[in-house]
């Protein structure tokens, strides 16, 4: 049994990490103990690593004395080849949360695997003809007239160069049409029906001694694309890889929730046929907290006459942050959908907007991957070559025919004296910071989304960094009345770092935000001599909780005034890690949606919002460190607000708005540290 400890590592009990030996199949069930049920209600899946591929196996979870078990079921096809496997764990919950587990180095024994030796077909198509030739043997067993014909049950290539395999039927050996040779050009793949896939392959082509009608076809068959869309008091707009769907009322004004809704109308379905409707809302925010409001709502029906015909699907709510999907079956060749913006007439004002982004609708049995839509169909007798390859395609064909690809070779010797890998392609780093570490301090805004959701992640994503996100909602750069709360503002974090004494920030657990003990963990697990840079990014709290500009007395060791915390915090870091290169980041815009004001007109005590923000310019040009002007440079104001904010919440960023920050942070980070 392997052990998920708290710190998510693993430990090994007994000291056996083998998965057991190449070819074996269902015989090894791997498990895995974690002490508690705090994750039974997440969805987790190993994510596999295996030389030259990447992989995802499924789990299932189990209640075992009050402690949950993972389990997996070792298929043949996960143990193919000997040598060793990593897994990671990854859980994801409803609310876009991920939470992953330290890596784990598991083992496959070598095995004989006689089918290996066989020429082409592959030894997935031999161990079939293995277990025809099981069979005929129980058959000769029982049999003993037949013992004279047992000899013949070994596959054999006959004249016409095709592979001849026992048939109990008949009593003969039969020709199966598949080729048992090929060259070094064209590769066996399998027999149709098949998906074909791969990262080298290069063309594909279908093989039949007689005339063959064949198929290709993706595993998407509709998507955005595929129709218009008719709107009712909703306006689209489609960037950033985003569908946002907003509430436009001009004159008469909708009286139910059901009037405000956009429909498109797919058309050419199969009657008869399973398919999956896909709507992707991962790691994206909702502007409402109503139960119904969340992604909004949609229903398809059957298309009669151009008009709604028979429900398919009833009203249903998009109500997780996710890859949703719903199953089935189309009665009619074309459906109509129907996507309503919510349930709550009274929240469908001008601003409120409903987003997703993808949807589109795969055939039920296909992978849920959005693909490229294709279809082509014809006949041939012979060969059909297909050099204009498409990944992922389904094959099929009447009768079944046998199907061969041929590799990419690559022509690139070296990039940068890189050379390329087996399947061609070169690695490139995804900017000049690639491996460096980046921390990033400050408040909610920074802390209370979790990855991918979170801003920091953008960074990561755009520069190849490693980002370690220690914001902590509620807040500030200076002192804060309240010890649990100021255990985590900026001075006592400096304070902690430089001393390596976390204890003030352990004692505040469970008095502050839920994540407050990943984030004290973090900071003791952090080796602070070999991180690279830091941005720090307060303000917002120390503002609205009255807190002071500066401190004309003290300047750079009072910690009640904001400026003067800051000066305090950068002093006390470079004393202890002069290494750390330090980006401020100011206060950035907000609005007020009880007061509908925003922080360009608010005053607080004497001052404007953004005298804070010329405050902190000051203190970058006088430390001589580079400083983001958020407010002014992000692009956020009055007008554009509610596009980057929910229209409840003035203060943190919607999806869009966090990309928004991690792309600014990410552009300074790269053009001047």
């Amino acid at each position: 049994m392997i052990v998920l400890n708290e710190d998510w590592t693993f430990t090994s009990k007994g000291g056996s990490t083998s998965l057991g030996y190449v070819g074996e199949n269902e015989v090894c069930t791997l498990q895995i103990q974690k002490l508690g049920t705090e994750f039974m209600d997440w969805d987790i899946v190993l994510d596999v690593s295996q030389p030259g591929k990447k992989n995802i196996w499924a789990v299932e979870k189990t209640e075992e004395a009050g402690n949950m078990v993972l389990s997996v079921l070792i298929k043949r096809e996960y143990i193919a080849a000997a040598g060793s496997i990593t897994i990671q764990l990854r859980a994801t919950h409803e609310d876009g949360r991920v939470k992953k587990s330290a890596q784990l180095t598991l083992s496959v024994s070598p095995s004989i695997n006689a089918p290996d030796v066989v020429p082409s077909p592959l030894p997935s198509e031999f161990a079939e003809y293995e277990l025809r030739i099981l069979d005929v043997k129980e058959a000769v067993e029982a049999d003993a007239d037949r013992a004279a014909k047992a000899a013949l049950c070994s596959p054999q290539i006959g004249e016409n160069g095709n592979w001849y395999t026992w048939n109990s039927t008949t009593g003969e050996l039969s020709d199966t049409g598949i080729p048992a040779s090929g060259n070094a050009e064209w590769n066996f793949f399998g027999t149709t029906p098949c998906r074909v896939s791969g990262p080298s392959i290069s063309g594909v082509k279908m093989v039949s001694s007689t005339e063959c009608s064949y198929r290709l076809y993706s595993d998407t068959v509709k998507d955005m694309d595929s129709a218009g869309r008719t709107m009712n008091w909703l306006s689209e707009n489609h960037s950033n890889g985003v569908y946002v769907f907003t509430v436009t009322i001009v004159n008469n004004k909708p009286s139910g929730w059901y009037q405000v809704f956009w429909s498109m109308k797919f058309t050419g379905l199969e009657v008869g046929k399973a398919y999956k409707l896909y709507i992707d809302t991962t790691g994206l925010t909702p502007d409402s907290t109503t139960t119904g409001m969340y992604f909004g709502r949609f229903l398809l029906a059957s298309a009669v006459g151009g008009s709604k015909g028979e429900t398919i699907i009833n009203t249903t709510e998009v109500d997780h942050a996710r890859l949703n999907s719903w199953e089935f079956t189309a009665t009619t060749p074309d459906v109509i959908l129907e996507y309503y913006a919510g349930k709550e007439i009274s929240q469908l004002v001008n601003g409120y907007s409903v987003r997703f982004k993808d949807l589109y609708i795969n055939y039920a049995d296909a992978e849920s991957g959005h693909a490229a839509i294709y279809s082509d169909a014809g006949t041939f007798t012979g060969e059909k070559v297909f050099l204009e390859y498409t990944d992922g395609l389904n094959y099929t064909a009447d009768p079944a025919c046998s199907v061969y690809y041929t590799e990419a070779k690559s022509k690139v010797f070296t990039v940068n004296g890189t050379e390329p890998d087996d399947e061609g392609n070169v690695s490139l780093p995804i900017s000049r910071l690639q491996g460096r570490t980046l921390v990033c301090m400050g408040d909610s805004i920074t802390g209370m989304f979790a990855p991918p959701a979170d801003y920091p992640s953008v960074i990561a994503r755009l520069t190849g960094m490693t980002v370690h996100n220690l914001g902590m909602e509620g807040c500030r750069m200076s002192y804060h009345p309240d010890r649990y709360y100021d255990a985590f503002c900026m001075y006592q974090l400096a304070e902690a770092i430089a001393s390596g004494d976390y204890a003030y920030q352990e004692a505040a657990v469970g008095h502050v935000g839920s994540y407050a003990a990943e984030r004290v963990a973090a900071l003791k697990a952090i080796d602070w001599s070999k991180v690279d840079y830091v941005t720090i990014f307060f303000g917002t709290n120390d503002i609205q909780g009255g807190v002071a500009l500066d401190n004309a007395d003290d300047p750079d060791g009072f910690t009640g005034a904001y400026l003067s915390a800051c000066r305090y915090a950068l002093r006390t870091l470079w004393n202890a890690y002069p290494n750390l290169k330090i980006m401020l980041i100011t206060p950035m815009y907000r609005w007020w949606p009880d007061e509908q004001t925003d922080s360009d007109s608010k005053m607080f005590g004497s001052h404007h919002f953004y005298d804070f923000v010329d405050g902190l310019l000051d203190v970058a040009k006088a430390y001589k460190v580079p400083v983001l002007d958020l407010y002014r440079t992000a692009g956020i104001n009055w007008f554009n607000r509610l596009y980057y904010f929910p229209t409840i919440d003035g203060t943190h960023p919607n999806d869009l708005g966090r990309k928004l920050l991690g792309e600014k942070i990410a552009g300074k980070l790269l053009s001047e540290l």
